[in-house]
């Protein structure tokens, strides 16, 4: 390949990050993409097969080293921890009596939930998350 189709192909790769975030995973690629035209342009042309090795050498180098500080720094959180969880409230969809383990909704999506209460819980009750084990929430009223 060209050392500029290089370069579009990690201009692409960046665009598409910015578009649909992926916590910094096609960054990488692209960037690595890049640095692969940049090469190019300055020490020659080399067999297709020892670019492709490069860009995902390079690719792979980037993310497992750069990835976690690069978040860290920019203070990215993919997702919530249980700790966040924790004093929200979950609609119990069905009923779960003391004990047993049923579902229920938060934040638009459908979790595990165990009663560790004393009561029966029944469909549409809102009750507190009081802690979280794994994907299940334990909840009482």
């Amino acid at each position: 390949m060209a050392w500029w189709s290089w370069l579009i192909v990690g201009l692409t790769l960046l665009s598409v990050e910015l578009i649909f975030p992926s916590g910094f995973f096609i960054f990488f690629f692209g960037v690595s993409a890049m640095l692969v035209g940049f090469s190019l342009s300055l020490f020659g042309d080399f067999a297709v097969w020892i670019q492709l090795a490069i860009w995902a050498v390079g690719s792979l180098t980037l993310l497992a080293v750069l990835r976690k500080p690069l978040m860290g720094r920019l203070n990215f959180n993919l997702g919530a921890t249980p700790g966040e969880i924790v004093g929200e409230f979950v609609v119990i969809e069905g009923e779960i009596d003391p004990g047993a383990i049923g579902s229920g909704s938060m934040r638009g999506s459908s979790w595990k939930v165990q009663n560790t209460g004393t009561a029966k819980l029944i469909s549409g009750e809102r009750v507190c998350v009081q802690h979280v084990e794994g994907l299940t929430l334990l909840v009482s009223k």
